[in-house]
Parts: structure tokens; sequence; C-alpha cells
């Protein structure tokens, strides 16, 4: 009998990383597909996956992920294509693959922890508020372990994960979007989301951005939806693990 048949299906992935000026391309991973974000608005990565999900859902792929152009610096790990390639196989049972969090550069996010400690500098108020604001508009029930965010849990930061495909489409539908919806649709939710936000202390808020949203400073935005991911793991029960 031919041993083909015995064959383990490879993996495939469909994973892109994200630049925005010419002069980063020279961060850019191998393996990774190109995505220059000549659009660029304050939802980030968030928005181009969305977008670039529903350009390639029929595509033939397995995991998806939208990277940004410096995701190999915010790790502290050897992150590269082979290594997440070898991830995706290795768990394949899986839903959603994270970093793993000794990559973090953030000491205190290496372990559990209470992600409510993040973004709660008193004096750039909202993110958390607007965020249980949201919660409670999705209906999302509190199970007071991780729909809220407030039990000591790992996390995945910086938009840097792979869903499986139906996963992606399942997070997009339930969270993701609508999230997005009720941020430019809804005044209280959006009043909330454009307060400033603590960031700005760390990172400049780029020209680009100030010009496609008439901001000056970055709002809670990017960080709101950059927890969402973790607000549905935690609230569908997928199964999460943090091997990136």
């Amino acid at each position: 009998m031919s041993m083909a048949r015995f064959k383990t299906k490879r993996i495939m992935l469909k994973v892109f990383q994200i630049y925005f000026l010419d002069s980063q391309k020279k961060t850019l991973l191998e393996g990774f597909e190109p995505f220059f974000n000549k659009n660029a608005n304050i939802f980030l990565e968030n928005q181009v996956m969305i977008d670039l999900f529903a350009q390639h859902e029929n595509d033939n792929f397995d995991w998806f992920g939208v990277f940004s152009h410096k995701v190999s610096k915010k790790m502290l790990t050897n992150f590269c294509y082979k290594h997440i390639e070898l991830a995706a196989n290795r768990h394949s049972e899986l839903d959603i693959l994270g970093p793993r969090t000794e990559g973090y550069p953030w000491i205190p996010l290496r372990k559990p922890h209470n992600p409510r400690i993040q973004h709660a500098n008193k004096d750039y108020p909202g993110m958390w508020e607007c965020i249980d604001l949201i919660l409670r508009k999705l209906n999302i029930p509190d199970k007071n372990n991780g729909n809220l965010l407030n039990s000591n849990v790992n996390m995945i930061y910086t938009n840097s994960f792979l869903c499986k495909k139906d996963v992606m489409r399942d997070y997009i539908d339930k969270i993701l979007q609508p999230t997005i919806n009720l941020i430019k649709y809804d005044n209280e939710v959006r009043n909330l989301a454009l307060k400033t936000s603590d960031y700005q202390s760390v990172y400049k808020f780029p020209e680009n951005l100030a010009k496609t949203s008439g901001l000056t400073s970055w709002p809670h935005i990017p960080f709101i939806l950059e927890r969402m991911i973790n607000v549905y793991f935690l609230t569908y029960n997928k199964r999460t693990a943090f091997v990136l």
C-alpha cells in the first residue's frame, strides 16, 4: 500500500504585514504578504483585517492573520513566518494562536494579569468605561472571567494573532465589525472612544492618521479594538494557545 495516502495535510496560512510608508518596507518579514495601507484610518489593522479577509475568504487557507510592519520589534522572541507556520501545524486543532507571553517586552504582561491595568491611567479616562458600554450594547453577558476582562488572564496584545478561517469570520461578525459600527455611529460610544489615551506619551501620533482622522493625538479607539479578540475567545470559549 502506498504511504502517500498517510501524508499529513500541510496547513495553509494567509498572513499579511501592513505598512504605510516606503521606508517601512525594510522591516517586512519574508513569507508574509505585504499590504500597503495607503488609506489608513484610526481603526488601524482592524479595518484592514476585515477588508482583506473579505477579499480572500474564498482562497485556499486554514489560518488568517494581519500583522503590523513592527511585529518583529514588538516581540522579544524569534517571530518569523517559519515559526508561526510551525506553530499553526502543531496546533491545527485549535481556534486562535496568540504570541508567546514571554515575548512581550512589558514584564507584567508575561503572566496572567488583570488587563484593566493597561491604558487605565486616571489622567486619560474613558477606555474601560467605553469597553464596558460596548459590551452592554452588544448584549454580551457578564461572565466576569473574560468578556469584561476583569480577572487574571493571559492576553493577546498588538493584534498579533492567527485565527482559523471560520473563526475569523465569526469574530468579525460577532465582535469586531459591530464594535467598529458602534464607534462610528453611536454618539455615546464614540465620545468615549475619541478621548485621548496615554499612548500619546509613548508614540507620536502619525501625520498620515492626523490627515485622515482630523485628530491630533492617539484616542482610545485602537486599544479598545485590540482588546476585542480577547473578549471573543474568552466569551465564546475558543481554543486558544500562546505559541507564536
